[in-house]
């Protein structure tokens, strides 16, 4: 099954920020039986510096700085992602063996 995924993040600051440093984790992860098909990330206003890594859990992380004086950040992330069933999961409500 595909699914489509949008998520948007939107800081709105009390006052102008003139420097701000920032972690998103919002890249899906492959698995066994979850593919991710497509993925952007969009940031406004544009960030001065970003850089993409993989973390010690697997997790793709965007490391970015917004080096201008801004009052809204917005971030959005799309993604497709695939999912296949998995044979192994039990419907069943109790664990088998002894009562």
């Amino acid at each position: 099954m595909n699914y489509s995924i949008r998520h948007r993040t939107t800081y709105d600051y009390a006052e102008p920020v003139t420097v701000s440093h920032h972690a998103a984790r919002v890249e899906p992860r492959t698995s066994p039986i979850q593919r991710r098909a497509a993925f952007d990330l969009r940031i406004a206003p544009t960030p001065a510096l970003r850089k993409m890594r993989t973390d010690y859990f697997g997790n793709r992380v965007c490391f970015f700085s917004i080096q201008e004086i801004h009052q809204c950040l917005e971030i959005t992330s799309e993604s497709v992602v695939t999912v296949t069933a998995s044979h192994g999961l039990s419907t069943r409500s109790r664990p088998s063996g002894r009562r």
